[in-house]
C-alpha cells in the first residue's frame, strides 16, 4: 500500500503546465500540439470550463479507425467526456483504483474548485514502481545489513523441527559473533547473541 499522494507526484513532475485546447478546434490541431509538446493528451475547454479530454487514443480510435478527417472534425465530437478529478491529498493507490475502475488513462487534479494539475497512468505507475523499489531496497538493507560484502539475496533453508538458516554464499565481514555451521555440503554463518 502506497502512502504517496498526488501532491508528491505533482512536485516531482518536470512540468506543471496543463495544456488545453478549445472544443471547437480541429483534431489535427490537437494532434499537432501533442506531438510538438511530447504529451499524450489535452484537456478540452470551452470558455474556461473543462469539458473533457482528447488523447492520442481518441485520435487513433475515433478518427483514423472511422476514416474521419482530422482537419475537418472538431475536438468536441471525439473527446472523452469522462474526466476523473482527484484532490492533491488523494493517494496513488486510490488514483490507480479509480483509473482502473473507470478505464481512464488521465486524471485531473482539482484543488479549491480549480485545476491544479493533470496526471497520466504513466505518472501513477512510475510512482508505484518507485515506491516498490524503495521498499525493496529498505527490506534488502534490513535483511543484509552492513555485513554482507555484496548486496545479494540470502536464501532460506528449512529443516523439519529446526529454525530457518540463512545461507550467505559470499564473504561476510565485520559481523559480530559469527559461527560457521555445516549444512550439507555448504557452509553458512549464523549470528550468535
Amino acid at each position: 500500500m502506497s502512502e504517496t499522494t498526488v501532491r508528491t507526484i505533482l512536485r516531482q513532475k518536470d512540468s506543471h503546465i496543463v495544456w488545453t485546447i478549445s472544443a471547437n478546434a480541429r483534431v489535427a490541431e490537437a494532434a499537432s500540439i501533442m506531438a510538438r509538446r511530447n504529451i499524450g493528451a489535452l484537456l478540452v475547454e470551452d470558455y474556461g470550463r473543462i469539458l473533457g479530454i482528447i488523447s492520442e487514443r481518441e485520435c487513433v480510435r475515433k478518427i483514423l479507425a472511422r476514416h474521419l478527417s482530422p482537419e475537418a472534425t472538431p475536438v468536441r465530437e471525439v473527446m472523452e467526456r469522462t474526466l476523473i478529478g482527484v484532490s492533491p491529498s488523494t493517494s496513488v493507490d486510490q488514483c490507480f483504483s479509480l483509473m482502473t475502475e473507470y478505464r481512464v488513462r488521465y486524471i485531473a487534479v482539482v484543488e479549491d474548485d480549480s485545476l491544479s494539475g493533470f496526471l497520466s497512468i504513466g505518472d501513477i505507475v512510475s510512482s508505484v514502481i518507485d515506491d516498490r523499489e524503495f521498499a525493496l531496497d529498505e527490506l534488502s538493507r534490513y535483511l543484509h545489513g552492513p555485513y554482507c560484502t555484496w548486496n545479494v539475496p540470502l536464501s532460506v533453508s528449512w529443516s523439519p523441527g529446526q529454525i530457518q538458516v540463512l545461507k550467505c554464499t559470499h564473504s561476510v565481514v565485520n559481523a559480530p559473533k559469527l559461527e560457521e555451521i555445516e549444512w550439507g555440503s555448504e557452509s553458512c554463518f549464523a549470528v550468535n547473541g
